[in-house]
């Protein structure tokens, strides 16, 4: 049984298209911090790791850049 929230479980499945992945981060966050804006990056890399950076301003103001990666 899946949870009907988050990201889709691309555990047994190829990773789709990385624009895709990085749209749904970005409306999430969007949809849970609308004080934000957002501005992804992403790269999968040679482990298969789907590497992700998310610039955010808050008021207007730059904040330090998230770098996350996501295993599969």
């Amino acid at each position: 049984m899946r949870p009907n929230y988050g990201m889709k479980d691309y555990l047994f499945s190829a990773v789709p298209d990385l624009g895709v992945i990085l749209t749904e981060i970005r409306e999430g966050l969007e949809e849970n911090i609308p004080d934000c804006q957002f501005q992804l990056q992403g790269s999968i890399n040679e482990l298969g790791e789907v590497v992700v950076s998310v610039y955010w301003a808050w008021k207007g103001e730059d904040q330090n850049t998230l770098v996350v990666t996501l295993t599969p």
